[in-house]
């Protein structure tokens, strides 16, 4: 875990945060 892959890279917002950002406007 202490590697970051490059496909984490590639999203600006991590997974977790995307549905928060979908609920909230």
């Amino acid at each position: 875990m202490s590697t970051i892959s490059p496909r984490s890279l590639r999203i600006p917002v991590p997974l977790d945060l995307l549905p928060r950002l979908l609920q909230e406007p």
